[in-house]
């Protein structure tokens, strides 16, 4: 996921800001990243001890007081166990490592105030979704993450009401349900993630007398949805909507705002729209005049495409086999839905919820315990979020990454050279030397930590991979075969990360090259594991490419050619030219020499 810059709902008050300057936003980072010491002195913000407070999935650092750092933590909590209820559980995947979510205070200033230009300042509109503006420094957030975690970092001055805003769980973005739903495997349609936690997603929730109740539907911003439906009421003129047909591509249209990716406005509009469609279209009118729609059929239907959508291209031909119809009636229906659900809130009552409730005397995260954080927890928290910071700029701000991995050097090498030898901080230390390209470094640091069990599935998909690369670095001309022992060297990391948590696509595919490297020559049912990971990342091109070198290279010709071919079946025509160039080798002889050109 790309790092954002969360925009929080509130705003306090601020000072007219200086003129506007090129390098105003490299600035805010730049005192965002000092902010984060792991010994402060009260020079920034008015505390000066990190406090720890642990949730289920999620760890809280604070550099605020125990009142807002509590008040925070139950917000996040109770916001994230209602918002997986929505969400049918087999698509919800927690990391086996816990969310971080650090919170700090600075007052506000005018020097501060003068760090985003009146020009970036936000409005409410979707198409400033995820934009930085004057008000995001003082109650804004930074989200980030990798494949094991995801971090939130948050200023809270100014916002000392006890609860946590947008970046934690309410809001323009839940972020912590978005990176579960990105975690699920085969991967859920970026639509239906999209969807639930989009700037018009189904989960901006409210409680009232009798339930939560899900937002309107809305199109970009308010000012576009009012203008639609005077339009509807008064020309009975219905809204003209991107073809459906969009939303189902692999990538999604591109809006890019400084280091900010998102999906364009639009789309994710229309993505919240076929959402709501799915889970609750049937129980309105589809069309004016028309009867109601079969509930259980309609909600069947949908579920079903959602399902055939994690694994098979999606086609006119596989919808109309979902609901029975094609792509022109499903636009023509949520046209006429749009300008119904934009007037009706959707009402779950709290019977669906029988644990949970909108009263915080009530809530079952009312006795979290606040403690001092231990030097360990400070540096492991920080230096990693920092780590995964210079990462998710790198290429579209490289100078603040720097910044960043040189932050997180400071913050790292300071805990070790004090003598920290905890298996979680050494996986991140190892991580970083992995990120500078300290190799060595991060062989020694990641062996350590995984022989000490450390719960972290990229420690090992890394140690893997030095150790390949070091074999590898090795080989001679006529000598260029893995040993048992260097094969074992790279595959045990890989099958222990297979028991903690889900591997990573990255992990199968350095199966398949360790065997394809291999001087012993396998059987089918070491070759088994490539099978899974094809099963659990159906559009990875990379990994069917190096399936089937792997089968072709050991003379399991059947299952190379079956994994290109599902490949060629799943691809966008854009992306079909390796796999065909592969193909075309096989089918001339010509093996040998298109595997060794990519080793």
């Amino acid at each position: 996921m790309v790092a954002v810059l969360v925009n929080l709902a509130s705003a306090a008050e601020d000072p007219t800001p200086a003129p506007p300057s090129p390098s105003d936003v490299v600035v805010m980072e730049k005192i965002l990243v000092e902010a984060t010491e792991i010994h402060t002195t009260g020079v920034f913000g008015v505390h000066d001890r990190w406090i720890y407070v642990e949730l289920p999935d999620c760890e809280v650092l604070s550099l605020t007081s125990t009142e807002v750092t509590l008040g925070a933590s139950r917000h996040l909590a109770n916001s994230l166990d209602l918002e997986r209820r929505f969400v049918p559980a087999r698509y919800l995947s927690p990391g086996v490592v816990p969310d971080t979510f650090v919170m700090f205070d600075h007052p506000n200033s005018r020097a501060m105030d003068a760090l985003v230009p009146v020009s970036m300042e936000v409005s409410d509109s979707t198409a400033d979704y995820g934009k930085v503006g004057r008000n995001t420094m003082s109650i804004g957030g930074i989200d980030t993450s990798d494949y094991d975690t995801h971090c939130v970092v948050q200023n809270r001055w100014g916002n000392n009401f006890p609860w946590a805003g947008d970046g934690s769980g309410h809001g323009p973005i839940p972020a912590g349900l978005l990176f579960e739903l990105s975690r699920c495997v085969p991967a859920l349609p970026l639509w239906y993630q999209y969807g639930f936690v989009g700037p018009c997603g189904m989960l901006s929730v409210r409680s009232v007398s009798d339930g939560v109740a899900l937002p309107h539907a809305s199109w970009i911003d308010q000012e576009t949805t009012d203008s639609i439906l005077k339009r509807w009421t008064k020309q009975r003129r219905l809204p003209e909507f991107p073809p459906l047909q969009v939303l189902f591509n692999k990538r999604a249209p591109e809006r890019r705002d400084a280091s900010i990716i998102w999906p364009s406005p639009e789309w994710m509009a229309e993505a919240a729209l076929f959402l709501r469609w799915g889970l609750y279209g049937a129980n309105e009118p589809m069309k004016t005049g028309e009867t109601y729609t079969d509930p259980v059929k309609h909600r069947t239907a949908f579920e079903a495409f959602v399902e055939r959508s994690r694994t098979e291209k999606v086609t006119e031909t596989m919808f109309r086999e979902c609901f029975g119809f094609g792509y022109a009636e499903a636009q023509a229906q949520i046209q006429h839905y749009f300008v119904y659900a934009a007037r009706q809130e959707v009402i779950v009552p709290y019977s669906m919820f029988p644990d949970w409730s909108p009263e915080p005397n009530k809530s079952k995260y009312n006795e979290l315990t606040v403690r001092l954080a231990t030097d360990e927890e400070i540096a492991r928290i920080l230096g990693d979020w920092e780590r995964m910071q210079a990462f998710s700029l790198k290429t579209t701000k490289p100078d603040i990454s720097d910044l960043f991995l040189r932050r997180a050097g400071k913050t790292l090498h300071k805990a070790y050279e004090a003598g920290d030898d905890d298996p979680s901080f050494l996986a991140v230390l190892g991580l970083y030397d992995v990120d500078v390209g300290l190799k060595e470094e991060a062989r020694k640091l990641l062996t350590q930590a995984t022989e000490a069990h450390v719960r972290r599935c990229s420690a090992y998909v890394s140690l893997a991979q030095l150790n390949l690369d070091a074999a590898i670095a090795l080989f001679k001309p006529g000598d260029d075969r893995l040993s048992p022992a260097e094969l074992a060297s790279v595959l045990r990391p890989l099958f222990v990360a297979r028991k903690i948590d889900k591997l990573a696509s990255e992990g199968y595919q350095i199966i398949a090259q360790a065997w394809s490297l291999s001087s012993a020559a396998p059987k089918r049912q070491n070759l088994a594991v490539l099978d899974e990971g094809l099963s659990l990342y159906p559009f990875d091109l990379n990994l069917h490419l190096a399936a089937a070198r792997c089968y072709a290279n050991w003379k399991y010709l059947s299952e190379a050619n079956s994994v290109i071919e599902h490949g060629l079946a799943v691809a966008e025509d854009n992306s079909k030219k390796e796999l065909v160039d592969f193909k075309n080798s096989m089918a001339v002889g010509r093996v040998e020499e298109a595997i060794s050109t990519r080793r």
